[in-house]
């Protein structure tokens, strides 16, 4: 009789629960393949795809942004650090809460199983946060290939708009780096 209880010796619960949270330094070069899509895609789409005039050279180049941003998370999905899957029913502000704690002060969870969700959030805000900054450093990019105002206009736009990523993160991997000097050695 299923009583929806997870129980340690289930398969499921090994699988989740027994990966190790990564550190942030993994977390991080795992990103990488990703970011350097998303730094070098957008100039080189612009470069290659747009005449001197600002118009198309195809009628594909409209679709190459999407394309570009689909294949990076692709491939940022294939290679990103292995992690305990983050339960789509746990409650994230309070998540939150906890890496915000622990990177003031820090105290971790008490509860492995917060410990490890939270270190799996982390590890998504760190992530999030670099391919953020990859993406404004791609769009930087374009400014210098193209020489317009409006790629600087755009460029500071995301800069603001990633500073919540920027915060997370910094928070997430003081988080990582608590929850990996806990670990007791031996």
């Amino acid at each position: 009789m299923h009583d929806g209880t997870r129980r340690p010796d289930h398969p499921e619960h090994e699988q989740h629960e027994g990966l190790p949270v990564p550190t942030a330094a993994q977390v991080l070069a795992r990103t990488l393949p990703a970011a350097a899509l998303l730094v070098g895609g957008p100039p080189a789409l612009v470069h290659w795809g747009v005449d001197e005039t600002g118009n198309a050279r195809t009628g594909w180049i409209t679709l190459a942004p999407a394309l570009l941003m689909g294949v990076a998370l692709l491939v940022q999905h294939l290679v990103q650090a292995p992690r305990p899957r983050l339960d789509a029913h746990r409650d994230q502000p309070a998540l939150r809460r906890w890496i915000r704690i622990a990177s003031d002060s820090g105290r971790l969870p008490a509860d492995p199983r917060t410990r490890t969700a939270a270190g799996a959030l982390a590890c998504g805000q760190l992530e999030t946060a670099a391919l953020t900054l990859a993406g404004i450093v791609g769009v930087i990019g374009i400014w210098v290939v193209r020489a317009e105002t409006w790629w600087a206009v755009t460029a500071v736009l995301l800069m603001l708009i990633a500073l919540v990523p920027a915060v997370r993160a910094r928070r997430s991997e003081r988080y990582l780096t608590a929850v990996h000097a806990d670990r007791p050695t031996g």
